[in-house]
């Protein structure tokens, strides 16, 4: 690594996210709203405070800020950063507070609504952003917590805190197909392929398409395979 590199290091990502590393915070969730173009909202943790950002994406360089500057160096992002500041800040025990009381949903919309966002899905970021706080306070999460995630990686995050096997006992789960020691799970309307690993004792719960019949076609879509083309001989 050149001294260049080590005084202006470079940004390990993309998009808007970009700003938390300028200001040396940790993302929490960041997440957008629209196709090609439309809003992002930001939850960040920095030294003493969360943080929750907000503006707008475009669809190509001359309409997206991020495309047109293309910031990827430290010095580049803090000056890119300055046109971003956060709209509103959150004592760490404040957040642990609102997190546990589950009234973090009537915090962030009174705070980011205006008039472009009618799109927005606020009461779903809320609800993961309340659940990416708890995996980050080490706070308890609940199944209902789980299920109602909508966030991937948060969901896996909080799941592995949760354990597996009390998550499928807790939410009440109904076996729809079984093969060995993997299961096909329905709660409500969702559905999970309850899986093991090949090679290591870890289990997995993955959420998979309502309409999928037998944990072999819910594996398969896992992989983006069909049934037919999916062989367990050479998974990885």
């Amino acid at each position: 690594m050149s001294q260049t590199e080590i005084d202006d290091p470079i940004f390990d990502g993309s998009g808007y996210p970009i700003i938390a590393w300028a200001n040396g915070e940790k993302l929490i969730l960041y997440q957008t709203f629209g196709s090609y173009q439309g809003e992002w909202l930001m939850l960040t943790k920095g030294a003493e405070e969360y943080k929750v950002y907000k503006d707008y994406y475009g669809s190509c360089s001359g309409c997206d800020a991020y495309e047109a500057n293309e910031p990827r160096t430290l010095s580049q992002a803090k000056k890119f950063a300055e046109d971003y500041k956060s709209f509103l800040e959150i004592p760490f025990s404040t957040m642990r507070n609102l997190v546990s009381n589950g009234t973090l949903r009537k915090v962030l919309p009174a705070n980011v609504r205006d008039q472009w966002s009618d799109d927005v899905d606020y009461d779903a970021f809320a609800g993961d952003a309340a659940i990416a706080v708890k995996n980050e306070e080490n706070i308890d999460v609940t199944a209902a917590d789980i299920l109602a995630c909508k966030n991937q990686e948060i969901k896996q995050q909080a799941l592995k805190r949760f354990g597996y096997e009390r998550f499928v006992a807790e939410a009440q789960m109904t076996e729809l197909d079984r093969n060995g020691e993997n299961a096909l799970l329905k709660c409500d309307d969702i559905v999970f392929a309850y899986v093991k690993d090949s090679s290591t004792p870890r289990r997995y719960l993955l959420r998979v398409p309502p309409n999928m019949k037998t944990v072999r076609e819910a594996i398969a879509w896992t992989f983006g395979m069909t049934p037919d083309q999916y062989n367990p001989l050479v998974e990885t």
